[in-house]
């Protein structure tokens, strides 16, 4: 069984990746796994360093869709774009993250260059349009429900990804006793410094409102789609 995430880079495939391997002691898709500093034991460290992560044996394959041409992740060091066999994929998860702040998060030094607008529009709705017709087991990840402090939000939705990926049942229950370490693990981990924290509207605040204005405009048909209704008090 392949299990399958889609997700526009700065969303949060980052912590999802994170709780994956926590909970699995597999890797997703980079060479020694995301959460390795985390683990405790050295036998769980050996046995994440000796997954392979090769397509297809992984726990998860996590993919970025990036533009039509296909699918884009992160394979062991290097960078790649291939074309998934998706005959192959039983369950599917969307990962979302408010678009605005999104975008604004990773095209940060270009932000009003229109093809980068017109690129993420176009994105967004393969990402959606994909998942929408996708025949199987699927589930919407929300990033902002993640980093929530109401443990009935934050488990809820970690138990959605519990059911796209099966967890050790006692790694759960151990993340989910201990998630507010975790998730700041996780969020200090990254390559490029998480600097949003727990604030979900941090880079709206942080661009001036006639830049912000012009965003929303250029991603109001986006920010409608049936995806998006839980930002719409945003």
């Amino acid at each position: 069984m392949q299990h399958t995430f889609i997700v526009f880079p700065r969303s949060g495939s980052h912590l999802v990746r994170y709780i994956i391997e926590y909970c699995t002691l597999q890797a997703t898709s980079e060479k020694h796994g995301t959460f390795k500093r985390a683990i405790a034991s050295k036998e769980e460290i050996k046995l994440l360093n000796n997954v392979e992560t090769v397509r297809g044996n992984s726990s998860a394959d996590f993919m970025h869709f990036t533009t039509a041409r296909g699918f884009y992740r992160k394979d062991i060091e290097d960078k790649h774009q291939f074309k998934p066999n998706f005959k192959h994929v039983e369950k599917l998860g969307l990962i979302i993250r408010n678009p605005i702040e999104t975008y604004i998060s990773h095209y940060n030094d270009d932000i009003e260059n229109p093809n980068n607008i017109l690129e993420f529009n176009n994105t967004m709705f393969e990402n959606f349009n994909f998942f929408q017709t996708f025949d199987g087991e699927k589930n919407i990840i929300y990033y902002e429900n993640l980093i929530n402090s109401n443990p009935k939000i934050y488990t809820k939705e970690i138990e959605k990804i519990h059911e796209l990926v099966s967890f050790k049942k006692h790694l759960l229950e151990e993340m989910l006793s201990k998630w507010f370490q975790i998730k700041n693990d996780a969020l200090h981990s990254l390559e490029r410094k998480a600097v949003s924290g727990e604030d979900i509207l941090f880079y709206s605040k942080n661009t001036d409102k006639k830049t912000l204005q012009h965003i929303q405009e250029k991603l109001k048909e986006l920010m409608v789609h049936p995806y998006c209704d839980v930002y719409k008090s945003n």
